[in-house]
């Protein structure tokens, strides 16, 4: 089932048949510039999944070019002493890219699938009363430059940067475009 808000009850509707057979939208998680992300369940897997969408006439569409730039994430190398001395550990390793899925075009709608990240820095800074310890932000920062650095790696630039979900499994920052 799934939620319609006041505001907007025919993109909702829209979007909820577009995706009926694959995905079921829980609820709105935020929107930008661009477009709405929401909370869905993969039907088929029972997995939680993020949804981003926006209209497929956006004067300025940016979820193809999203999705090509985290493709090119995932063929990203670490640093293999880190992935070593992790895998001895049995820790997972992730390069702190979301993972894309499909990229649905229907019904006036692009919808890009992802993965669903934990919480978001913001959420982590209230959750420790407003203040992170220096070696927070230090192992923060780390992790940020290293998101960078592979982004240069495979030539993208990017001028909006943002570091906004942190993974449940492995507590590793993740960059989102």
């Amino acid at each position: 089932m799934a939620i319609v808000s006041e505001d907007k009850p025919d993109r909702l509707a829209i979007l909820s048949i577009t995706i009926r057979d694959r995905f079921e939208i829980i609820k709105r998680l935020g929107s930008g510039a661009f477009g709405e992300v929401f909370l869905a369940k993969n039907i088929r897997t029972n997995e939680l999944c993020a949804l981003k969408t926006e209209r497929t006439d956006a004067k300025h569409p940016q979820l193809k070019i999203e999705q090509e730039i985290f493709a090119r994430m995932q063929n990203c190398e670490i640093d293999f002493r880190l992935f070593f001395l992790l895998k001895c550990l049995f820790v997972s390793i992730d390069i702190g890219f979301p993972s894309i899925g499909d990229l649905i075009e229907a019904n006036g709608f692009v919808i890009l699938t992802m993965d669903l990240l934990g919480p978001s820095l913001e959420d982590l800074l209230n959750f420790c009363q407003r203040e992170f310890t220096r070696k927070t932000v230090l192992m923060l920062m780390d992790q940020a430059i290293q998101r960078i650095q592979h982004l240069h790696e495979q030539s993208v630039i990017h001028r909006d940067v943002r570091f906004t979900g942190i993974d449940r499994k492995c507590f590793c920052v993740f960059f989102v475009v």
